[in-house]
């Protein structure tokens, strides 16, 4: 519940103009969509959360606990049409640091495992997240929290697959988009004045939104204490593990000093040190080239290197950092525009969407063809 009044606080702060021309995927997103980068945020750091809390355990019965309680609470928060929480928490189950946890998964309840089996496929955005967006709907017209990721989906796909003025009349505005934003928008607004009527309890939120949490790298180095590469939980190895204020650590196993040097030169060879680490292993390239990439309103050439399960793209061929990630586990690609020069859109229930193409129609199909393939596979 508390979760609830804390993501529909965020929502119903948000603007309309914040929607439009992608403002919340620019440079200048902070300043022209402070409320959906703050809600955004939240997300990332809501999933974060769920993610650290099960990997601090290095005990198996009481990371499977943990486990256990955030699908009881991902299971309530769709019982009260809160989708974003759920999406939230999928994500964090979903990501490789916990989705490896094999041990701990096992000794889940095949309750739980049923609910979990029913929230993958209510969050999965096959054809086009239909169940999903079914489950929205019946809501009717109790109070509901979408999926942000899914609205800033189907307004880039709206901004990017339709011209701002009729291709055959220059002069003339295309309504027909500004209609479809405008229900869009409209939709949202509903939600907004829709709120939970449930008491606020600011410790717990207060807990959630001070709860330390690890980054990606830190996240799977705790992981593999959790259960080693060899499926080998600390107890296994023969470690000791000890309860520190409510935190369980693991007194024995810490990077040893090559992956703190490799850490360090991480900040040059950051795709050299993710091989190294294991969080890749180094055999997913698949391919590489220059594609054009839709940021705030206009189209910028960049490098790009697909190594399942992310897609790396670098301002320049030569860098050794990419400017970003694409997740691409779990991902969908769409075709959006006309039939000549026509774009590619990589969605994630996660992150905003990604518009791409080539340099040519041929180039850009060429990287759908082989995106599709790669998803499928």
């Amino acid at each position: 519940r508390q979760v609830s009044l804390m993501e529909h606080e965020f929502l119903s702060k948000i603007q309309p103009e914040e929607f439009l021309n992608q403002n919340w995927a620019g440079p200048q997103k902070a300043e022209k969509a402070p409320n959906l980068t703050r809600h955004i945020q939240y997300f990332n750091r809501f999933s974060a959360v769920v993610s650290s809390s099960i990997l601090k355990y290095k005990d198996t019965k009481q990371r499977v606990q943990a486990i256990s309680l955030f699908l009881l609470v991902a299971e309530e928060a769709r019982q009260l049409n809160n989708f974003n929480t759920v999406i939230e928490i999928v994500a964090a189950l979903q990501s490789t640091p916990i989705h490896r946890l094999k041990i701990s998964w096992k000794l889940v309840s095949n309750k739980l495992k049923a609910i979990w089996e029913n929230l993958q496929a209510l969050t999965s955005i096959e054809n086009n997240a239909k169940r999903y967006r079914k489950a929205l709907l019946d809501a009717g017209s109790q109070p509901r929290i979408p999926n942000l990721g899914i609205i800033l989906k189907d307004l880039t796909f709206l901004d990017d697959g339709n011209p701002d003025v009729l291709s055959d009349n220059p002069e003339l505005i295309n309504f027909g988009k500004l209609r479809n934003l405008e229900g869009i928008i409209e939709q949202i607004q509903h939600y907004q004045r829709a709120p939970y009527n449930f008491e606020p309890v600011k410790p717990i939120q207060t807990v959630i939104m001070t709860t330390e949490v690890w980054d990606d790298i830190q996240a799977y180095n705790e992981s593999l204490i959790c259960e080693d590469r060899d499926g080998k939980t600390p107890a296994m190895r023969g470690e000791i593990v000890a309860d520190h204020n409510d935190t369980i650590i693991n007194l024995d196993l810490n990077l040893t000093p090559e992956q703190l040097e490799l850490a360090e030169k991480s900040r040059h060879e950051w795709k050299d040190t993710q091989l190294q680490l294991g969080l890749t292993t180094g055999n997913e390239v698949s391919k590489s080239g220059h594609l054009m990439m839709r940021e705030n309103q206009s189209w910028n050439k960049m490098w790009f290197t697909m190594q399942y399960p992310s897609l790396y793209y670098y301002a320049k061929q030569t860098d050794k950092r990419p400017n970003g990630v694409i997740k691409l586990m779990g991902a969908s690609v769409e075709k959006i525009g006309k039939k000549k020069n026509f774009a590619i859109v990589i969605s994630h229930p996660t992150s905003r969407p990604y518009a791409l193409r080539g340099d040519t129609d041929k180039e850009t199909l060429s990287w759908y063809n082989d995106l599709c393939n790669l998803l499928s596979s």
